[in-house]
């Protein structure tokens, strides 16, 4: 549904951004120890219903969009500090 999209576009648009600044740091590949993807809430809207099920598709979006962030800059598959 369109509740679905919004929250993992939001999602995505927030990890990709995170998962791109954490590559560049020379960070680990961390997608969960991120204030965004904790609270997964960003763009939500109280007419939107239930907040658990938004912050369910925030967090798949964060999780993709981090992904393609961090590979952006990484390259490669990286999976914590391990290129493959």
């Amino acid at each position: 549904n369109s509740l679905n999209g919004v929250a993992s576009g939001w999602g995505h648009r927030d990890g990709f951004k995170d998962g791109w600044k954490a590559a560049l740091k020379g960070r680990r590949y961390n997608p969960e120890n991120n204030h965004d993807f904790r609270d997964a809430d960003n763009g939500y809207k109280r007419r939107f219903g239930s907040k658990y099920l938004y912050k369910a598709s925030y967090r798949e979006g964060y999780v993709r969009g981090y992904e393609v962030g961090y590979r952006s800059v990484a390259g490669g598959e990286t999976y914590g500090s391990i290129r493959y």
